[in-house]
């Protein structure tokens, strides 16, 4: 007893090896047995495990000591990490380059259902000589810290225990709860949350300003009468815990959402407050510009009034001060105020999802000067899906004039869409996966074009154990929809889905759920979005040429067609799945097909299931499809009007491994120029399982990049152990590729010995975790590209270089 105690806690705060990598620390979990009869012994072994930074269990039976040691492990194996993109703040002012602002969402991963999570600031290096004085101050892309030092370690590609982002005031390295924009957040009675949970259950009407009693929750008002449906959902039904300060029943729990400290946990930002964001899992940070300064008088534009909006999974939408860091408010909707007693009581269990998913911003800015101004009609609107969360889509009009840091924002409640409601137009929308993704097409009424907002029909959760069928009767097909949407009010425009679906085209073999985001195309450069191209779950692509006579509830002379499938059900490895979208590409080749004109659009895209990451049965591959038809595909008549006839062939069949000759296998070779196999063919495809025979399960779970004829992916292992410690979990890991499209040669020296190797400088080994895409950086030396990983972010280099002219057009 005389050490024990300083030992353990000498352990876990001092590094414990000079001549390794960051901090080598070593966390004490203790044991006690007959602890009611050895009250001295167990207060021994609770200090030791609290000073040592790990746990005290107790137990009595050989069953409790093997699930001890069960607990004990898998605590060990959850550390800080981080499996979401990057996030650059868009330079309003200047849109052909990034600015030096970059997010990164984390999260730890824990037994119990709701997970810690935080948001941190760092700066990114987009020029690396900015003083001229012929020494590079830093590497191009590198992240860096509120000193303006490499935040990240080169060997294991995660942050560094040194490391300090912009918003901290303290070392914050990898720790979640340390630093960020949840260490800003210090005070539970200045949370502000809005709802637009009403005793009804029906949504506000659209314009409703949130900032009223009825959906504002603050510390002061929790208990007004207009509350009373937020408080039946979030306080327990028929506990022994009455929940109740001062005979007010509900305050407890009120104010623990609001973030008050009722159980110390550890990760407390203070006495009273706790720790209020929970994990960043899928949804990135997006950026809002509201304004900017030119603080030196020197026409540039240099103070920007920023702020934040992400999600998070305990149910939150959340709107931070970009410049502090502080949480300004959150919204909460209605369909996860019930969560709150699961987040509240976080027992062991399955994971919760709430807001799961990088909201999609709708902006207008009249006169194009970059500042959102509402006297001259300028808004923004906030679109935000829930991914595994929720059926729904939320709309919030933040529309505001800004003129210092210190103006806040009030929000606007919009509209509200909810799927799986029987009789409704959006009853088959799943899971809310696809991202919205904002669009200008033609209708009948607006030739010039009406926004709107397109998205797939997501995910059914029975799909994490089945592949689903390709009959549209099918129970698990939930979500095999495309849908056309006014972001005005949330009506349906246009929708698109399988035989029995109730969709305005109705499409045989259109019987998987739609999981993916859209890719859409102005085919013509009109300024029009005139095609949407869709994978589905089930291996397929789908091409929707929009005509401009649509109407609402009309669809005109559009026309749908399926491109490709690549899966055979019933056969486990291949059971292709997508979910994520294709990157379209306009090309003209005179060397690797026989198109007419030359001319055929490239459909790029890879395979991989995203709910089920560490599965191992399915054998993916990356695809590059070729669609000849540059022009509107033609439909038929009668019922048949709106689908696509003798596409993308003659005869209609889809583009498969079935054919012989429809796709050249480039795994271990790339493309002969002179060979007419190649001309005749319908694109290419690289077998990840071929490649790596002796480590299956190798998947691309990241959307495609195309930047000057070349395509970029991640890909991730899960049995990789690539730049990890042996001795620490395996997370799997990461790789990055490039190929020339046309030729499927690497474009970029990835091993840095000056030679591009055709076929051995395509894969880039990347850190741990699943990656995310690639995210471009646009500077004046170049655009370089950054992938995040667990616990940091990869550089993958300089990806092209940029425009050497300018063009310039004019306006009369």
């Amino acid at each position: 007893e005389k050490c024990a105690i300083d030992l353990a806690k000498f352990l876990f705060e001092e590094d414990q090896s000079s001549t390794l990598d960051n901090d080598q620390n070593v966390k004490t979990y203790t044991v006690g047995f007959d602890t009611a009869n050895l009250p001295d012994a167990t207060k021994l072994l609770r200090d030791i495990a609290t000073e040592g930074g790990g746990a005290f269990y107790e137990g009595i039976t050989a069953t409790q000591l093997v699930s001890i040691f069960e607990t004990i492990i898998n605590d060990v194996k959850s550390n800080p990490t981080s499996f979401v993109s990057p996030s650059l703040a868009t330079n309003a002012f200047n849109r052909l380059l990034s600015r030096d602002e970059v997010y990164f969402g984390l999260f730890t991963p824990e037994l119990n259902a709701a997970w810690d999570g935080n948001v941190k600031k760092y700066r990114v290096c987009i020029e690396s000589d900015p003083d001229g004085d012929g020494t590079e101050d830093c590497t191009l892309g590198s992240i860096l810290d509120s000193s303006n030092s490499p935040a990240i370690d080169d060997t294991t590609e995660r942050f560094k225990d040194t490391a300090k982002s912009l918003w901290s005031d303290t070392i914050d390295g990898l720790e979640t709860t340390s630093g960020g924009s949840g260490a800003e957040f210090d005070d539970f009675n200045e949370r502000i949350i809005y709802t637009e949970t009403t005793p009804s259950g029906n949504a506000p009407a659209r314009g409703t300003l949130l900032n009223d009693p009825n959906y504002k929750i603050t510390s002061a008002n929790w208990d007004a009468p207009e509350l009373s449906a937020v408080r039946s959902a979030v306080c327990p039904v028929n506990s022994t815990d009455t929940s109740t300060i001062n005979g007010r029943k509900c305050e407890n729990r009120m104010l623990w959402l609001l973030g008050k400290v009722l159980t110390s946990t550890g990760t407390d930002v203070d006495a009273d407050t706790r720790w209020t964001i929970n994990d960043v899992l899928h949804s990135s940070p997006v950026v809002i510009t509201y304004g900017g300064r030119d603080s030196n008088s020197n026409g540039v534009i240099d103070t920007f009034f920023d702020k934040l909006v992400y999600g998070s999974n305990d149910g939150s939408l959340h709107f931070v001060n970009a410049v502090t860091g502080k949480e300004e408010w959150s919204f909460m909707p209605q369909a996860l105020m019930n969560n709150q007693q699961a987040v509240y009581t976080d027992a062991e269990g399955n994971h919760l999802y709430g807001m799961d998913i990088t909201p999609l911003l709708r902006q207008f800015d009249k006169n194009g000067n970059g500042i959102i101004e509402t006297a001259d009609g300028d808004f923004v609107h906030v679109i935000a899906a829930m991914r595994r969360g929720g059926r729904n889509i939320y709309a919030l009009d933040v529309s505001a004039n800004l003129i210092s840091t210190g103006d806040t924002v009030v929000p606007k409640f919009l509209w509200r869409i909810e799927g799986g409601v029987n009789g409704s137009v959006y009853e088959r929308l799943g899971l809310t996966f696809s991202k919205p993704e904002l669009g200008k097409i033609a209708t009948s009424s607006n030739s010039k074009g009406k926004d709107v907002i397109i998205f797939g029909g997501g995910y059914d959760e029975a799909l994490d154990s089945d592949f689903g069928t390709d009959a549209s009767s099918d129970a698990d097909n939930r979500g095999n929809m495309i849908f056309i949407v006014d972001p005005e009010d949330g009506s349906l425009i246009l929708s698109i889905g399988g035989i029995g679906s109730g969709a305005t085209i109705e499409v045989a073999a259109m019987n998987f759920a739609i999981p993916s985001r859209v890719t859409l195309l102005d085919s013509d450069g009109d300024g029009l979005d005139d095609r949407i191209y869709v994978a589905d779950s089930g291996g397929q692509v789908w091409r929707v040429d929009l005509a401009n006579d649509i109407d609402r509830g009309n669809p005109g002379s559009s026309v749908v067609g399926r491109l490709a499938a690549i899966s055979t059900q019933g056969t486990e490895a291949d059971e292709r799945r997508f979910f994520e979208p294709p990157s379209v590409v306009q090309v003209k080749d005179t060397l690797y097909a026989d198109a007419a004109n030359a001319e055929y659009d490239y459909v790029l895209i890879g395979s991989g299931n995203r709910a089920s990451p560490l599965s191992e049965a399915t054998q993916d591959r990356f695809y590059a499809f070729r669609d000849y038809t540059t022009g509107p595909m033609q439909g038929g008549s009668g019922p048949s009007a709106n689908l696509a006839q003798n596409y993308p062939r003659t005869g209609g069949a889809p583009i498969s491994h079935a054919r012989a000759g429809d796709l050249i296998d480039v795994t271990t070779t790339v493309l002969d120029a002179d060979s007419t196999t190649v001309d005749t063919s319908f694109g290419w495809y690289f077998d990840f399982y071929t490649q790596n025979s002796n480590r299956a399960g190798e998947k691309v779970l990241s959307a495609p990049l195309t930047i000057a004829n070349t395509v970029l992916f991640t890909t991730y292992e899960p049995d990789a152990n690539n730049n990890r410690n042996k001795c620490a979990a395996n997370v799997g890991g990461g790789n990055a590729y490039n190929f020339d499209i046309l030729t499927t040669r690497a474009t970029l020296d990835w091993d840095a010995d000056g030679n591009i190797e055709a076929v051995g400088d395509r894969k880039k080994t990347l850190g741990g975790g699943i990656p995310s895409d690639v995210v471009p950086i646009f500077t004046e030396e170049g655009i370089v590209g950054i992938v995040g990983v667990e616990g940091g972010a990869s550089k993958v280099g300089k990806l092209a270089e940029l425009p050497r002219f300018r063009t310039y057009w004019y306006e009369g």
